[in-house]
């Protein structure tokens, strides 16, 4: 009897752990792939809140000296679309696409480049370069 109690005790503890680690794991989204690179300082609950609470477009979701970074929730050829809108409405005119990156330039002859990458089979990041 005495026995039996205390299997039942490491089986309860034994539940509980992996219950919390199981938490654990899905509050952080860590099962999903790492962050593009570039991404520092950013986490991946922060990201796909951010893409999440903007369903009409690109999401802004991270900014430092080099670029900035946008989010879709959806392929990359509806995220190409939307991308290339947002762009057109800041006065960058599209030029080319190169296998992920876009080229757009301005009217004073100056390109930007925009790289994308397909983060996990849902989501598109896009880097801005300044």
């Amino acid at each position: 009897m005495k026995r039996s109690k205390k299997l039942i005790g490491a089986a309860a503890m034994l539940l509980l752990i992996i219950a919390v680690v199981g938490v654990f794991i899905y509050d952080s989204k860590s099962y999903y792939p790492p962050l593009p690179r570039g991404m520092e300082g950013i986490g991946k609950k922060e990201v796909l809140q951010a893409v999440h609470d903007s369903r009409d477009g690109l999401s802004p979701i991270h900014t430092n000296e080099k670029a900035e970074w946008f989010g879709f929730h959806g392929n990359q050829g509806d995220g190409g679309k939307y991308l290339i809108a947002k762009m057109e409405e800041q006065g960058w005119v599209f030029k080319e696409q190169m296998g992920g990156g876009y080229i757009f330039q301005d009217a004073e002859q100056r390109q930007r480049v925009v790289e994308s990458e397909m983060w996990t089979r849902k989501y598109v990041m896009f880097e801005v370069f300044k």
